[in-house]
């Protein structure tokens, strides 16, 4: 390590040069030292799911801003002031929210409704609702329709001689395509 007292052209001087020479201050004078290489490490597969997830994160948000005809959503999320690519990167990055699935007179019937509460944190693209009976064979499945902000009713369509124990499962998406699923019995 090289110190030196005064000199006008690296007084006060910090930083790396050329990724070879290192300036730093300490204690009143500037030190010059050899820059360390670079250690290449081999990411773990955890680190490189994430950075992959990122990249596709980045990629979404790129595709939005070059579609305007997409980015309605993101405005109404963030405002007309707001960072639309950086809304539909956390959109990307987050999944949607399913808080809550409930019979709304069910009782096997056609006409029997299911209720799901879900959330997104810019808009929810589909809501899926499957039921089985106890047995595991699928009865019907549809769309959900939306009737108010965040709500969402799916209104059976076939019979059900079996009500109780059925198995109801519902998929939420969102714009991105991040799903999640909840399951409960009646």
């Amino acid at each position: 390590m090289y110190q030196k007292k005064f000199n006008a052209t690296t007084h006060g001087a910090s930083g790396k040069f050329d990724e070879q020479i290192v300036y730093a201050q300490r204690n009143g004078k500037t030190t010059i030292t050899i820059a360390k290489p670079k250690k290449e490490r081999k990411l773990t597969q955890k680190e490189q799911e994430v950075q992959d997830r990122f990249t596709e994160a980045t990629l979404w948000g790129k595709w939005i801003m070059s579609t305007p005809e997409n980015q309605e959503p993101y405005v109404m999320a963030v405002g007309e002031k707001g960072n639309i690519y950086q809304a539909a990167i956390n959109d990307f990055l987050s999944v949607p929210m399913v808080e809550l699935v409930r019979s709304l007179n069910y009782t096997g019937v056609p006409g029997g409704q299911i209720v799901v509460l879900a959330q997104d944190d810019v808009k929810i693209d589909s809501v899926i609702v499957e039921l089985f009976n106890p047995n595991g064979d699928l009865l019907e499945s549809g769309a959900a329709q939306e009737y108010s902000k965040n709500s969402y009713r799916y209104t059976a369509t076939t019979e059900n001689p079996a009500p109780n124990g059925t198995r109801v499962v519902v998929t939420v998406k969102d714009l991105p395509g991040n799903a999640i699923t909840k399951e409960v019995l009646l």
